[in-house]
């Protein structure tokens, strides 16, 4: 299976775990990646009788135990299913903890299951809920298609789309696109069909049209990532002058400490894009071919990516800063109000913030009712907290209750939108959507 599958393994050192973590057993960390390395997460990691063991969080990070020999599959509906034979003696054990990485393979015509055609259900493997109602990519292995779905769950308009578009995008301007690994496409529709016009490869896309994080009537404000993720510069374009500077910077905990590494390199990969100018980012995917220095597997695994949404609301831009603790307030034209303490991310203390969070690293904007909600996930159960921006406060709260692990969860007008499991089979790469109102 193996080579069926072409998954690479990496042990990595694992950090010295306490005499309690010790007591619970061996336990296995990995991360899973895809070939561009860019972490996957929402991917279901479950035993050889189909038990669902984790699933990878928004860092692509899981753990499970490793207590005894035994197969894990890998599951994800954009990506080929994956098993991989777990043997504790195959791997370097140092205080009970392993880490490992796993690459996952992008879908091929050749990895389709063929068999049993006539009994096929369609499942989702993306949707985005706009104002022109929910665009979704539902596939049933062979065919892929694209619909527009109202919110009264009528079918608008259908198209069907080649599979390696396997993901819904809307922008800071509300435009719908479809994109893969290679290429992207904007949709049109006229509310009976759809077209997909304006194609572009990855880089472009990535690069000028995801990159725009929020739009005001007077700038645009993009974004630009460091270090793997360590640090974002978030770039204001005036939309008059089209003067280009500095809007904030926020850096990981890692990233903050100074006289490491990740801090070393960071500030290295800084001054050079920063004076080149941001234009040239737009022909690169990243800034990683400018560090001298590649960080080790461990290290990307141990360092979180910083997390640190912008919501625009009523012209007004509000950037979550996580790492300080703040929300930080600002007009149209990006001049500083304020800075909000926050400390709804960390409901067990301080130390949770690092260490079994439950908080799921999400901010969920609710476009329609220009509402802001917290993702809590704990024991498969997910809590929505609503956050009121002006004070950083927890206004009320509401926990999903019909399924369990619920994905990819979505909130327009009150409604909550996400994707489950079928409970009467265990191929986690099929998912299914529904949607609930809020009470």
């Amino acid at each position: 299976m193996l080579k069926r599958y072409q998954i690479v393994l990496f042990l990595l050192f694992a950090l010295t775990l306490s005499s309690s973590a010790q007591k619970k057993g061996k336990i296995l960390s990995g991360v899973i990646i895809d070939k561009n390395e860019s972490r996957v997460n929402e991917a279901c990691i479950s035993d050889n009788k189909g038990n669902l063991l984790s699933i990878s969080d928004c860092d692509g990070v899981f753990q499970i135990p490793l207590a005894q020999e035994h197969n894990i599959t890998i599951s994800h509906p954009r990506f080929k299913k994956a098993t991989v034979p777990l043997d504790p003696k195959n791997f370097e054990l140092i205080d009970g903890k392993y880490y490992v990485i796993f690459m996952l393979d992008d879908k091929t015509i050749d990895s389709i299951d063929y068999q049993d055609t006539t009994a096929r259900k369609e499942y989702v493997v993306d949707y985005k809920v706009s104002k022109y109602g929910i665009f979704m990519i539902k596939s049933d292995g062979i065919h892929s298609k694209l619909q527009q779905i109202s919110y009264r769950n009528k079918v608008l308009a259908s198209l069907s789309i080649d599979f390696k578009l396997d993901r819904v995008f809307i922008d800071a301007l509300d435009g719908i696109h479809v994109y893969g690994n290679d290429s992207s496409y904007h949709v049109y529709s006229d509310g009976t069909n759809l077209v997909l016009a304006e194609g572009h490869d990855a880089i472009y896309f990535k690069s000028h049209i995801m990159s725009l994080a929020a739009v005001t009537d007077s700038i645009a404000v993009s974004y630009l990532k460091y270090y793997y993720g360590q640090s974002i510069d978030y770039i204001r374009t005036n939309l008059n002058t089209k003067y280009q500077d500095i809007l904030c910077t926020i850096d990981s905990e890692t990233a903050k400490y100074e006289g490491n590494s990740a801090s070393n390199e960071l500030e290295e990969a800084r001054r050079l894009w920063r004076h080149h100018g941001y234009e040239v980012y737009s022909t690169r995917t990243s800034t990683n071919d400018n560090v001298k220095n590649r960080p080790s597997y461990k290290e990307i695994l141990t360092a979180k990516e910083v997390y640190a949404p912008i919501i625009n609301i009523d012209n007004n831009l509000y950037i979550f800063d996580f790492p300080g603790d703040f929300i930080i307030k600002y007009n149209n034209v990006g001049t500083l109000i304020n800075n909000t303490e926050i400390a709804f991310h960390l409901s067990h203390g301080r130390a949770s913030k690092f260490y079994d969070s439950p908080f799921d690293n999400n901010i969920i904007f609710d476009p329609a009712k220009k509402e802001c909600w917290a993702q809590f996930r704990e024991n498969g159960k997910v809590t929505l907290k609503k956050i009121d921006v002006t004070k950083g406060k927890v206004i009320g709260e509401y926990t999903i209750e019909k399924h369990d692990e619920p994905l990819n969860i979505q909130i327009y007008n009150g409604i909550v939108y996400y994707l489950y499991f079928n409970n009467d089979g265990n191929d986690y790469g099929k998912r299914y959507f529904y949607a609930e109102m809020i009470k």
